[in-house]
């Protein structure tokens, strides 16, 4: 897969990614953010943690945010695209995860893999967050003192 961001952040990227690491840190106003940060990621290539030390199983893939045919307005959804084939997760699903990840960080200080986030397409999700600096990861989640 062919990465259009190439592993650097233009101004306005790294400008959103802020935004949003500083408002999900606070867990104030940060959903307008996410959406500003989802659409400037459009097409950049993420990975999956797949599984064990070795990273088997990990999958890359891309993501766009659907429109509508008839109007051309979003349609709140994002369709991933891996060389298997795509999934679509809708628009409160990022958010319920995110604020997933919100919670765990502020609980454990890390988020010990996809599966807590719950929810559909969390492996991918997982990886996005990881990237923007969301979440960390940890190997357990162990409640902090």
């Amino acid at each position: 897969m062919q990465d259009i961001c190439d592993g650097t952040l233009d101004e306005a990227r790294q400008k959103a990614v802020l935004k949003l690491q500083d408002a999900s840190g606070k867990g104030l106003g940060w959903k307008g953010l996410l959406w500003e940060t989802v659409r400037l990621y459009q097409g950049c290539t993420f990975r999956t943690s797949g599984r064990g030390k070795e990273h088997s199983g990990s999958v890359d893939f891309t993501y766009r945010i659907r429109t509508s045919s008839r109007t051309g307005q979003e349609t709140g959804e994002l369709e991933f695209s891996t060389r298997e084939q795509g999934k679509t997760v809708t628009r409160s699903s990022v958010e319920l995860a995110l604020a997933k990840g919100i919670e765990l960080m502020g609980t454990y200080g890390c988020v010990s893999g996809p599966k807590k986030l719950g929810g559909f397409g969390a492996s991918y999700l997982y990886a996005m967050f990881l990237e923007w600096g969301l979440i960390k990861k940890g190997d357990k989640n162990v409640r902090r003192q």
